[in-house]
């Protein structure tokens, strides 16, 4: 199949109106849709990635100028654009991805700086346990002496008492 076919055939199924509700006007990829420029193998990338790299073009001025001698230029003008388009289109899809991979450091780095907070604030939540639990074992030492104390002052006295 090849490109020109191709486009008409996907801007007709759901991946051309999933391209529109992304705001991709479906003019423009038929405009783009020409035997110089192979608009198809954008149109091969996921329909996310597809519609970001297209509504970049479409809002890129450069590329509505190549577009527009797409389809007024002569033969090798719009050979030439159909290149440029191309190129420009490449440095698109490059732009996204480079992009989608400085966010995915930038979440990993996040992940990681909440994972080592986590790991801090476990640790001294541990502590903390521990804390407590020594201080509830020196309380209930200091109860019993107190316990022991009280009883024999009590019962120490009476025991005074009978002597």
């Amino acid at each position: 199949m090849d490109s020109f076919s191709g486009a008409g055939h996907l801007l007709q199924t759901g991946f051309g109106i999933v391209l529109h509700e992304k705001g991709v006007d479906p003019q423009f990829i038929q405009a783009l849709n020409k035997p110089e420029f192979n608009v198809e193998r954008i149109l091969d990338l996921d329909p996310e990635h597809a519609a970001q790299v297209l509504i970049s073009l479409q809002e890129n001025a450069e590329a509505a100028r190549l577009v527009e001698r797409l389809e007024s230029g002569a033969p090798e003008d719009r050979q030439s654009a159909g290149r440029e388009l191309s190129d420009l289109a490449l440095k698109v899809v490059t732009e996204r991805q480079d992009e989608a991979e400085r966010k995915a450091r930038e979440v990993e780095d996040t992940l990681l700086a909440v994972r080592a907070e986590l790991e801090k604030k476990e640790t001294a939540l541990a502590e903390a346990q521990s804390q407590v639990q020594e201080l509830e074992s020196q309380l209930e030492r200091e109860r019993a002496g107190v316990l022991e104390r009280i009883w024999r002052a009590i019962f120490g006295k009476q025991d005074n008492r009978r002597t």
